[in-house]
Order: C-alpha cells, then sequence, then structure tokens
C-alpha cells in the first residue's frame, strides 16, 4: 500500500475520533442540560507501513540501492536485523541468489 495513502487513511481516522468525541460532548451538554467533563487523552496514530519485497532499504522504492544493501549483508559490512523483506526465494539465507533476483525484480524480469 502507498506510504501517501496510509498516512492519509490515518489523519482521516484520527479526524474522525476528534469530532465523535465532540459531537457526543455537544449533544450530552444540550439534551442532558449537564455539564460533560470531556478527557483529553493522547491520542496516537500509528501508520502501517507494508513491506515491499525487494525493498530492504524501505525507501519504498526497489532499485540497486537495495542491491547494495544486500551486497553489504553478504559481505558482513552492514548485517540487516530482519531478513525478511531481502529474503527473496524464501531460504531463510541472504546469499548471491537474493541479489540475482532482485536484480530481476528491478529489470521488471520477475
Amino acid at each position: 500500500m502507498n506510504m501517501t495513502i496510509v498516512k492519509k487513511i490515518s489523519a482521516l481516522a484520527a479526524a474522525i475520533m476528534c469530532m465523535s468525541t465532540a459531537v457526543v460532548s455537544a449533544y450530552a451538554s444540550t439534551v442532558l442540560d449537564k455539564p460533560v467533563l470531556v478527557e483529553e487523552t493522547e491520542r496516537q496514530v500509528y501508520t502501517v507501513a507494508e513491506k515491499v519485497r525487494g525493498d530492504v532499504n524501505g525507501d519504498g522504492k526497489v532499485n540497486i540501492d537495495d542491491i547494495n544493501v544486500v551486497a553489504s549483508h553478504i559481505k558482513g559490512k552492514k548485517i540487516l536485523g530482519d531478513i525478511s523483506v531481502a529474503d527473496l526465494n524464501g531460504d531463510r539465507i541472504v546469499n548471491i541468489t537474493d541479489i540475482t533476483i532482485l536484480s530481476a525484480i528491478i529489470k521488471g524480469v520477475r
């Protein structure tokens, strides 16, 4: 899912929650004729980042930069914390085969 869409959906959900609180408060104070204490709470909106197959560096694009990250991992220069996005053939090992598959994805062959 596109990150821009996810962020907009999250912002919309937060706005709806705030409006519903205001509507309930206004309804209770006018219809019930009682003061209503609306407790302010800290709300956190989380965006769900969908992992893209081959997007090893997490920038939202699958390109040569991802190949460089995988190559650094294979060489032992910079080890990946989560290999699930880089393990493209599913053998639980990140190696040259994954770079070959990643290259094919970038070229549009796979």
